[in-house]
């Protein structure tokens, strides 16, 4: 019985926790089975171009409109950077995401807004949800 009380307060010590948990964007089903693609230099308006690759954009890099290069990293993949001036304020945030099948997306988030770009229609779709998180 003290054994049994021990497991459950154990486990309600746990729930909050996890009811707590941050949720993210989900990355579509069947990435797991795309091949590598060869890693190449990408330019951020351009993406589009390339449409669904039909292979992992992984190691690929992107060019930023202000010259700034963002790595693609893994499928599920969040990366970021931050850039400020030289006086500490107007800072620039570049976010990356390897979407897996719909592509990948980079975004520039400054102090006039943000901007997206991406290699498909639902990339980006993924990408704004992204950025509402």
């Amino acid at each position: 019985m003290r054994t049994s009380l021990l497991i459950l307060a154990g486990l309600l010590a746990i729930l909050p926790l996890s009811a707590c948990a941050p949720r993210g964007v989900s990355v579509p089903l069947g990435y797991d089975s795309l091949v590598q693609c060869e890693p190449r230099a990408i330019e951020a308006e351009r993406l589009h171009e390339i449409g669904e690759p039909g292979c992992n954009l992984e190691g690929s890099s992107v060019l930023m409109p202000d010259g700034t290069q963002i790595r693609l990293g893994q499928v599920g993949g969040v990366g970021s950077q931050q850039w400020f001036g030289a006086d500490g304020e107007g800072g620039t945030e570049y976010m990356s995401v390897n979407w897996g099948i719909p592509g990948a997306a980079v975004s520039m988030i400054g102090p006039a807004g943000a901007q997206s770009w991406a290699t498909s229609d639902e990339a980006l779709d993924l990408q704004a949800q992204q950025l509402r998180l």
